[in-house]
């Protein structure tokens, strides 16, 4: 999750989650997988919220990943200021995507970082950071880190897993 603010209502962005497929035979994407972190957003008043985190998507075939679609594991986008009320809030970073199989496709991944909250304030209320590797917020916030994009290929993923 985001910054969030302890005493008060959380306006944070949601991380992306986790979407594990482990399978026997092959893992075929030819559509678009989501595990986007979700944008920060503000009360209006005091307070700026961060982006969340992207998610994780872990895809371990013991036969082939294909991906000819797009996965995404991008982080949400800071709030932006409000004048008089609060300063920018940080991006959240991009997650994870790992393929893990003997024979591997990538297509189109993306692990970006969240863009932080437009505008520049110092002075007035609060703005806090982007979840995971997320970037800091207040002043001129910043981006969200990069995510990891995995590939490992290997005769039997299963061996990796812990039974």
């Amino acid at each position: 999750m985001g910054g969030i603010y302890a005493n008060g209502p959380t306006h944070a962005g949601v991380g992306g989650g986790s979407l594990v497929i482990a399978a026997a035979g092959a893992i075929t994407i030819s559509g678009t997988v989501n595990a986007n972190g979700f944008n920060g957003t503000g009360d209006g008043a005091n307070f700026g919220w961060g982006g969340g985190a992207g998610g994780i998507v872990i895809l371990a075939s013991k036969t082939s990943v294909s991906n000819t679609g797009t996965i995404n594991a991008n982080g949400g986008i800071g709030a932006a200021n409000s004048a008089g009320n609060y300063a920018s809030a940080g991006g959240g970073g991009g997650g994870v995507i790992h393929m893990l199989a003997p024979s591997i496709t990538g297509g189109t991944r993306n692990v970006n970082g969240g863009s932080a909250g437009s505008g520049s304030d110092t002075v007035d209320g609060d703005a806090y950071g982007g979840g995971a590797s997320g970037g800091n917020g207040g002043g001129t916030a910043q981006n969200g880190s990069a995510g990891l994009l995995l590939t490992t290929t290997v005769a039997d993923p299963s061996t990796l897993f812990v039974p």
